[in-house]
């Protein structure tokens, strides 16, 4: 199992199915006249096990925010235990969606990233980024 991509939108919908929509594609910048600024963005990992047995146990999935100096801005992390595939023949996918609430207090980059430990020990990690901009006269 390896994340295929990472995606950071506003936000993320279910249907009654279970089938997922990503809300306010590219959506990485923040303009704000003032600091702090809250605001909210989703994550969405993309998982495959395409060219290699498909995985069966427990994954520890890990998302964390982090400023332009260094300091944690949010940090998740939670087990999911994945089961035999519904169909054998065809590659194992699948994704995890998070939503986070930002209170975000310097101007600059931030990293959001993504990572899936397996039971191996075997890591995955991707990023994305978030930039928070001074703009006078503009709401974020």
């Amino acid at each position: 199992m390896r994340i295929k991509w990472i995606l950071l939108c506003e936000g993320f919908g279910l249907d009654s199915k279970g089938a997922l929509t990503a809300i306010g594609l590219n959506q990485n910048v923040v303009a704000s006249e003032t600091l702090p600024v809250q605001t909210k963005r989703a994550i969405i990992i993309r998982l495959i096990d395409e060219n290699e047995p498909a995985y069966q146990g427990v994954m520890t999935i890990s998302f964390s925010v982090i400023s332009p100096t260094g300091k944690v801005v949010s940090a998740n992390t939670a087990n999911v235990s994945i089961g035999p595939k519904k169909f054998s023949d065809l590659p194992g996918t699948g994704e995890i969606p998070a939503e986070l609430i930002l209170n975000l207090s310097e101007y600059g980059t931030y990293r959001v990233s993504a990572e899936i430990r397996l039971e191996d020990d075997r890591v995955e990690t991707v990023a994305e980024y978030l930039y928070v901009v001074s703009s006078p006269g503009l709401a974020s």
